[in-house]
């Protein structure tokens, strides 16, 4: 096993053949490579930037460094925008149904009990999703009441994560205190 860890054989190989390796026979593979190089090895050193990635014919392939640290700096962005776009819509999502329930309420004269008969349902028709609970519908509905305007949570409220928005609401009882702290979070609101 020795033998592969030669960087003439090039990253191609090694990296091809790690990969159709089971779990089992990858870590009998890194020990032998620890083994014959008196360094611990991981998995995740087959993919370390000390790699040298080399065509077939051992040559170094220039420019592949910085290539490959442009593609990791994409993905990386790429992840932060997926996550904070599904962050924001479901904080819209949370901002809606809170709206809803304070709208029904006001308007039809629901009572209370209507939340927890709302939760059960809701939990009934999405049983693999979290956050339909009676405390987190009871949560929507303060959010929605803090911030009545689709604008400022579309812009301000929903750069936060959920529970810190339920933290805000839960700690601090004026307006002017919760708005503080999202101008702390994200900068000057407009």
């Amino acid at each position: 096993c020795a033998r592969f860890y030669d960087q003439s054989v090039g990253f191609w190989r090694i990296h091809n053949m790690t990969r159709r390796l089971p779990v089992f026979a990858l870590v009998l593979f890194l020990g032998a490579l620890a083994a014959a190089q008196d360094t611990p090895l991981s998995p995740r050193d087959l993919y370390s930037d000390t790699w040298v990635a080399t065509d077939a014919l051992g040559r170094t392939l220039p420019g592949y460094r910085e290539f490959l640290e442009s593609l990791k700096g994409r993905v990386l962005a790429a992840r932060s925008r997926a996550a904070l776009s599904i962050n924001r819509e479901l904080i819209l999502l949370y901002w809606e149904i809170g709206r809803d329930i304070l709208t029904r309420q006001a308007d039809l004269g629901w009572g209370a009990k209507v939340v927890d008969q709302l939760s059960r349902d809701l939990q009934n028709e999405f049983p693999d999703m979290k956050g339909f609970s009676p405390r987190n519908l009871k949560y929507m509905r303060a959010f929605a009441e803090a911030w009545p305007d689709p604008e400022f949570v579309q812009q301000a409220a929903a750069q936060l994560p959920w529970f810190h928005l339920c933290t805000l609401l839960d700690k601090l009882r004026t307006q002017d205190e919760r708005n503080w702290y999202l101008t702390a979070t994200n900068g000057p609101l407009d």
